[in-house]
């Protein structure tokens, strides 16, 4: 039995004769009639939140309740047992001071307290936050800005489908390593959010940066948002891994995807362009990339223009799903000087163009590597890899593609 704060008295016999175990008396509490623990045979713990004894009549507690430990604050014990009636207590132990969680968010430590505050003193402890075993839904919509908190609740070991939907003002969130088991759409209709994973965790990673939470033993991608970018280790879009990115206006999707899940980037409203870099066009749902027009209350075809690789374009054309992007451009990757292949001439005019601005014989299009509508270190570093996977197959035509991984090369000219 925990008493709330704020409780100034407890009544003549108000427990007398029951069956009460353990009670917490809080530090708000003054007086105590007479004798309201009478024959509570089975009372062998009482907790007082109170650092200085108050006044108690020796017939409050019976014989048998005295037999019990009595918990006092750290520091007090002293008191108790120089008090005539406190020291009749067998067993006087001091407690160790709860840490009190300061929330960074309200609305957080709103929720918080409402659910789980089991002290009932407006506030959540560390160890109240580490008896909680699941979120439900509870954040669902809030609008919540931040919750590194989540930090201190160890009893979560999973995120259920929608946990955090629908808060367009949460900044970014890590992944615990105690969670290890996430459902779909847990990061939906969100806005900027930054995503990534405790290192620690057994199960996810966030490799290279990518703002994306991926699944390690399967390199699938299971939460993503507007800033992230797929890395070339992935080899699946998870279900609804970009459901309702609102923020996600360009995305390229890598060589090594194999497979797209169905909503992978349903409701990305705002999408502009998606690049692939597979010939054959990967298998996917045909509203894959739809989208809700809430102004008209339908379902819409993606606006976005569709990148393919050079000689594919009338596979697209009548793939499901893929056919219906607003338009599909043909692009030979990597072949910034329009020449029909790529080289290191293609790497050096792309350096020329982000160091001093030169565009004189650069095709953008081919150059742009993930579709973004700008150059970067990131398209060099695309070229580099390609360059040297055709160098490797024409020494050894069986030699498998460079691994993933080399993405992360230097970004020094």
């Amino acid at each position: 039995m925990i008493i709330p704060e704020g409780v100034k008295a407890l009544d003549n016999q108000v427990f007398a004769y029951t069956s009460l175990s353990t009670i917490t008396i809080p530090s708000t509490v003054e007086s105590i009639g007479s004798p309201s623990f009478e024959n509570c045979d089975h009372l062998v713990e009482v907790r007082v939140n109170r650092m200085t004894p108050f006044t108690l009549r020796d017939d409050v507690f019976t014989d048998i309740a005295y037999n019990g430990t009595l918990y006092v604050p750290k520091g007090s014990k002293a008191l108790y047992d120089a008090d005539d009636v406190w020291s009749n207590f067998q067993n006087i132990v001091e407690m160790e001071p709860e840490e009190i969680i300061a929330f960074a968010d309200s609305k957080v430590k709103n929720i918080c307290v409402e659910n789980w505050d089991t002290n009932k003193d407006g506030e959540l402890s560390t160890k109240e936050a580490a008896a909680v075993t699941d979120f439900g839904n509870l954040f669902w919509g809030k609008h919540i800005s931040s919750f590194d908190e989540i930090k201190y609740f160890t009893g979560i070991t999973s995120l259920a489908d929608e946990a955090f939907y629908f808060n367009t003002s949460l900044t970014s969130f890590t992944l615990p390593s105690f969670i290890t088991s996430l459902g779909v759409r847990v990061f939906a209709e969100n806005y900027n959010t930054k995503l990534s994973v405790d290192p620690d965790n057994p199960v996810y990673d966030s490799r290279n940066n990518c703002n994306a939470i991926v699944e390690t033993a399967t390199n699938k991608i299971v939460a993503a948002c507007g800033g992230t970018e797929i890395p070339s280790s992935v080899k699946t879009i998870g279900e609804a891994a970009f459901f309702g990115s609102l923020s996600l206006t360009a995305i390229d999707i890598p060589a090594t995807v194999e497979c797209i899940e169905k909503d992978a980037f349903y409701d990305c409203r705002n999408l502009e362009s998606v690049t692939v870099h597979q010939t054959i066009p990967l298998s996917i749902a045909g509203d894959c990339f739809n989208w809700w027009d809430q102004d008209n209350g339908v379902y819409q075809k993606t606006k976005a223009t569709l990148y393919v690789p050079k000689g594919s374009k009338a596979a697209y054309e009548t793939a499901d799903g893929w056919k219906d992007f607003k338009e599909i451009v043909e692009v030979k990757f990597g072949d910034a000087d329009d020449d029909g292949e790529v080289s290191q001439d293609d790497v050096e005019l792309v350096k020329e163009y982000i160091m001093v601005g030169k565009a004189e014989g650069l095709n953008f299009s081919n150059a742009d590597m993930n579709g973004n509508k700008q150059l970067n270190v990131a398209d060099i570093v695309k070229m580099i890899n390609i360059i040297k996977s055709k160098n490797s197959q024409e020494l050894d035509p069986e030699a498998a593609e460079p691994q993933p991984d080399q993405e992360e090369e230097s970004n020094d000219f």
